[in-house]
């Protein structure tokens, strides 16, 4: 869509707000400034102490500012906005809490509508891009085997005490050459020697994790095309939702929600997870949504179902999934399940999917016989064969309510395992999952 200077004069509220505008419309004066499609997006300095971060949807018009003054149409998006016109900005990869906002906000997303045709010369810009994206990467997994030799080389307990702008630095490297896993990788390990005591075993698997990845990547030609395509998302190839629903890796039961966590990412956006079970199928799903700020559209509740179909996002397993539904209905039905006896049938079937996709994070399971004990003041949890595990991200009042309900007996739970430590999600009780 062209804006000229008349229309954009027009979206100003009053003519001191153009001035305003006008004056800070030179991309020196801003962190970042790029477009993607249908959306523009910069940050730029305001009198607080963050950037402001601003966002455009160019059809249909919609601004969206975080600066304290409350109009429609603010300085900084009308600045924005001028740059864009003036062909000043840069066209890159959409940030994901700029997508997390465009899919809250614009209902008809140019880039998500699977039912746009493409003109040849706009698939053959997209393939360039693709290309250039993966050309990147490849670069930046030749720098990643350096930046590991180089950490190895001086020794974790050196590494501690870097300064903090040398993994800042780090993970903004590996971002530009695309990727973005590797970065926030980088930035979880820096987090991790923040603490006063260092989880050392923690941030070695973590370095395992990317040494793995580069030792694949470098082989990317002997795997697979499933194979290769998990390695890309592995590395933080963005996925768009109008690819997962046009692979149709589709499955449509009655999803029952078995579990829910919410928290806040490293960059600031709220990570809600959501875990559902197919009544027929048995098949697990993640729905795993971010969100800049507000509420997220669809509501879950522990225990409710809803009939709907779900896609798979494409990997060697299938596990992260979305709902293409703007509505669904929720009811309580019986829940139909799969479950283990105990730890050792609960690692059989880990180790099977782990030898399909060695970069499986999280597993995700219903576990028998399961009883709850403290030792030294930290939660674990034993079956029947008295193999214990610790339980993680546990609150005094679940605990204290698992403790009491269970009154010493076993019990089945809903579990998540992450090589380390499991987490319990809910509980069955008299054939219904139960919330914490």
């Amino acid at each position: 869509m062209p804006f000229s200077p008349e229309k954009i004069s027009a979206l100003a509220p009053d003519e001191e707000t153009l001035k305003r505008a006008e004056k800070i419309s030179d991309t020196a004066k801003w962190s970042t400034a790029a477009f993607d499609g249908n959306f523009v997006w910069g940050s730029v300095k305001g009198s607080a102490l963050e950037d402001y971060s601003v966002i455009i949807s160019l059809e249909p018009l919609n601004f969206n500012c975080d600066c304290l003054v409350k109009l429609k149409v603010c300085k900084h998006s009308l600045a924005l906005l001028m740059m864009y016109a003036h062909s000043n900005l840069q066209s890159t990869e959409m940030p994901e809490k700029v997508f997390a906002w465009a899919s809250k906000n614009i209902k008809n997303i140019q880039s998500d509508n699977p039912t746009k045709t493409e003109s040849s010369s706009e698939s053959a810009i997209k393939e360039k891009k693709k290309n250039e994206r993966l050309e990147l990467m490849r670069s930046g997994i030749e720098d990643l085997e350096k930046w590991l030799y180089d950490i190895m080389a001086q020794g974790l307990a050196n590494v501690a005490h870097s300064n903090p702008r040398f993994w800042e630095n780090s993970a903004a490297r590996f971002k530009d050459s695309k990727l973005s896993k590797v970065a926030y990788t980088i930035r979880e390990i820096a987090d991790e020697f923040n603490y006063k005591v260092s989880d050392y075993q923690k941030i070695a698997i973590k370095i395992g994790e990317l040494s793995l990845l580069v030792n694949t990547a470098k082989n990317i030609e002997h795997l697979g095309a499933e194979n290769q395509e998990e390695l890309l998302n592995q590395l933080g190839r963005l996925v768009r939702k109008n690819e997962v629903i046009a692979a149709d890796h589709v499955i449509r039961d009655l999803w029952t929600v078995i579990g829910q966590s919410e928290q806040y990412t490293l960059d600031g956006l709220i990570e809600r997870r959501v875990w559902l079970l197919g009544n027929k199928s048995l098949q697990v799903a993640l729905i795993l949504d971010f969100l800049f700020q507000g509420d997220f559209d669809l509501k879950f509740t522990v225990g409710e179902s809803f009939e709907s179909e779900l896609y798979f996002y494409p990997s060697t397993l299938w596990q992260r999934a979305l709902v293409n539904s703007p509505e669904i209905n929720f009811s309580r039905q019986p829940l139909q399940y799969e479950s283990f006896k105990d730890y050792e049938a609960f690692f059989e079937d880990y180790a099977r999917k782990i030898s399909i996709n060695p970069w499986l994070a999280v597993e995700t399971g219903i576990i028998e016989n399961l009883r709850i004990f403290i030792k030294s003041d930290k939660p674990y949890l034993a079956d029947q064969n008295l193999a214990f595990f610790p339980i993680r991200n546990i609150s005094s009042s679940s605990l204290l309510k698992l403790l009491a309900i269970s009154a010493s007996e076993p019990m089945t739970y809903v579990v998540t395992y992450d090589n380390r430590a499991f987490e319990i999600l809910s509980y069955i009780h008299e054939g219904s999952i139960c919330a914490l």
